[in-house]
């Protein structure tokens, strides 16, 4: 099965990094999360998830980004800088 979820994360970090393009780094970064959520493999990565959560927090979509940091802050690999992130957001009423 072709990694596409991984050529989605590196054309949204392309997006994200070098271009501060951030709605199109979160359009790359929904697709590379459909594409695993369509095909659950073994190739499955969090930093996809993580990648959505850390751009919709520079947007400001809050609750949205929150929800793609609870999803990367269960695994390990991404665990800690989840948690980071999260801690970032500013609380719930």
């Amino acid at each position: 099965m072709v990694q596409k979820h991984n050529a989605y994360l590196n054309l949204g970090n392309m997006y994200y990094k070098n271009l501060h393009q951030v709605d199109d780094a979160i359009t790359a970064y929904r697709a590379a999360v459909e594409h695993m959520k369509a095909f659950r493999s073994k190739m499955f990565s969090s930093k996809p998830y993580l990648a959505l959560g850390i751009a919709l927090r520079a947007k400001g979509e809050y609750d949205e980004a929150r929800r793609a940091l609870e999803v990367a802050r269960r695994y390990s690999k991404t665990r800690e800088r989840a948690e980071a992130e999260l801690a970032r957001l500013p609380k719930r009423d």
